[in-house]
């Protein structure tokens, strides 16, 4: 006997604080009964209200109410200080690029009309080193380096 999985409907409920910041709630429920149950977990004042937008409800059991926590990204620390201290690993004292670390960069060649005309992609350690290959693969054109979207530095060719 093949036994299936029971399908259930899932819900997305938006609330909304008296701060105005909203957070957003999946209900494995009808429509009709989920802004109920998620408000029986929120505390007074905030509102909720039923939304279009979908996220993922892995491992949600019928009836379950669960928040959903956005994934945030650290923004690039304005303080030279703060780097280091961030790049050090705080259990050993070593830094972290010790550690088998790399990242994907891209390198662009950039036509005299500004507008990309190549691009090549390398796997490097950090900044320096993607600067040492890219200056490697340089032709008649300037050549900008990005990691991932991040701007890293533009290479301008200078002719002979």
């Amino acid at each position: 006997m093949i036994s299936r999985m029971a399908r259930f409907p899932i819900s997305t409920v938006e609330v909304i604080a008296p701060d105005g910041n909203k957070s957003h709630w999946v209900v494995a429920l009808p429509h009709s009964a989920a802004v109920a149950a998620v408000r029986k977990i929120i505390p007074p004042g905030h509102s909720a209200e039923l939304s279009i937008r979908r996220f993922p409800a892995e491992g949600l059991r019928p009836g379950e109410v669960r928040k959903v926590e956005r994934m945030t990204y650290p923004k690039y620390p304005r303080d030279r200080n703060q780097t280091v201290k961030s790049i050090i690993g705080l259990a050993t004292g070593e830094p972290l690029a010790s550690i088998n670390r790399t990242s994907e960069y891209r390198v662009y060649a950039v036509g005299s009309d500004g507008h990309f005309v190549g691009c090549n992609e390398m796997i490097c350690r950090d900044d320096g080193e993607a600067v040492a290959k890219a200056k490697r693969l340089a032709s008649d054109s300037d050549i900008e380096i990005w990691n991932r979207s991040r701007f890293v530095i533009r290479l301008v060719h200078t002719p002979k």
